[in-house]
């Protein structure tokens, strides 16, 4: 359907989506003598968990972490950011920033002129970092995310934002498991250590504790012993659990990560060339020689456990499912993928963000009427809910709880 157009053309579908939105808004009016409001209310709630919504997955991808901050800018220009997002590594930091900002402050980060002076800075506190030495220390880091985000818990930035946002971390240790830290699933963790457990790439930076605050207020160790690095290690896209969890079943991804370079063909309907399937076979090929060369290391590595948790990382690296319904990404071929983890000059960075407007651009069309009867439940749930809580006890529902915080701030 987009292949020969991005913009455009797709007028039975456009007609099709605005004729159910305006559908499920003129049920909504109608007055209560025609349909209870609490059959308009369960009938809505009813309706948003069969049709479902969408999530906005941002991937790890090192230096090209300001590509996801030019997605956002441009889906927040034509509201269309949903109301769950999911970050891992670099992705993390950029769904961080914008889960615990709200509107107006977010919209005052992506001013070109802020992002020209915050990108500056970026520059040089990365070089100062990286002067003298080939790893970045956590406490350099830690303060570098100080001055990015605040210092909010899950639930306490999704009380002020009303945005989901979920950040993958992945176990130092082997034969434990990766979380999905939100906050449903960990609400007293801090965002900001999450984010720096999520960015912890093994030999740049060192595993990272987590620290939660209790019922008092004061900070605490979550889950004490236990280390978490690079989240986009073993789920740079959590899937299954965004669908569990929220009900999504529409996934947009914002893709940086540089294994898509050799794994995927990512313009729908374009035939790739010799050079992208020279790229595939080799990927493939390692992807299966790393899968042999595990199973090897668990039955044969006793006494080599660094040897055990390399290859199950590699492994779960090149295994993972980066399909999505929606896909934004730049043009690997324009950067040098060996220096993702090196500091970059600001002009490139901002060169970066652009990308990420432009390549956001080129979905616009697609996301609109992908989401537009998603998004028109969402604005009439708010509305239900917010009656609800108004006027009469009522069960709390997972919908009731996501899209009531949503309207804070007009995010």
């Amino acid at each position: 359907l987009y292949t020969q157009s991005l913009l455009g053309t797709k007028h039975l579908i456009e007609d099709y989506c605005t004729e159910i939105a305006d559908a499920v808004r003129h049920l909504a009016a109608l007055d209560q003598d025609v349909i209870s409001f609490e059959e308009k209310y369960d009938f809505f709630h009813r309706a948003s968990l069969c049709f479902g919504r969408s999530a906005l997955m941002l991937s790890g991808g090192g230096s090209l972490g300001h590509f996801h901050l030019g997605v956002i800018k441009a889906l927040m220009e034509h509201d269309l950011v949903p109301h769950v997002l999911s970050g891992s590594s670099a992705g993390s930091m950029v769904s961080a920033i914008y889960g615990t900002r709200s509107r107006a402050e977010m919209e005052d980060y992506v001013d070109v002129d802020s992002l020209v002076a915050e990108f500056s800075a970026e520059a040089g506190e990365l070089k100062r970092m990286r002067k003298g030495s080939v790893n970045y220390s956590t406490e350099e880091v830690r303060a570098a995310l100080e001055r990015l985000i605040p210092n909010l818990t899950f639930q306490e930035a999704y009380d002020r934002t009303g945005c989901y946002i979920n950040i993958s971390v992945a176990p130092a240790e082997l034969h434990q498991t990766s979380r999905l830290l939100n906050a449903i699933t960990a609400p007293n963790v801090l965002v900001r250590d999450a984010v720096l457990a999520s960015c912890a790439v093994p030999g740049v930076f060192p595993p990272v504790a987590l620290h939660a605050k209790d019922a008092s207020g004061k900070v605490r160790d979550y889950l004490p012993g236990r280390r978490w690095i690079d989240g986009s290690l073993s789920e740079d896209f959590p899937i299954k659990r965004l669908s569990r969890l929220y009900g999504v079943n529409h996934y947009i991804g914002s893709m940086i990560n540089p294994i898509l370079y050799f794994s995927n063909e990512h313009e729908p309907g374009e035939r790739p060339d010799m050079r992208a399937r020279f790229r595939q076979w080799n990927f493939r090929n390692i992807s299966s020689s790393l899968r042999y060369a595990n199973k090897l290391a668990q039955k044969y590595g006793g006494n080599s456990p660094r040897l055990k948790l390399f290859t199950n990382t590699a492994t779960a690296v090149f295994s993972q499912d980066y399909r999505v319904d929606i896909a934004v990404y730049p043009n690997f071929e324009q950067f040098e993928l060996r220096k993702l983890i090196q500091p970059i000059a600001g002009e490139k960075l901002l060169e970066i963000f652009q990308q990420g407007e432009r390549a956001a651009w080129r979905r616009m069309g697609m996301i609109e009427n992908c989401t537009k009867i998603s998004r028109t439940l969402d604005e009439v749930l708010l509305a239900t809910d917010n009656r609800a809580v108004k006027g009469r006890p009522h069960r709390p529902t997972l919908n009731g709880h996501l899209l009531r915080a949503a309207s804070n701030d007009g995010t």
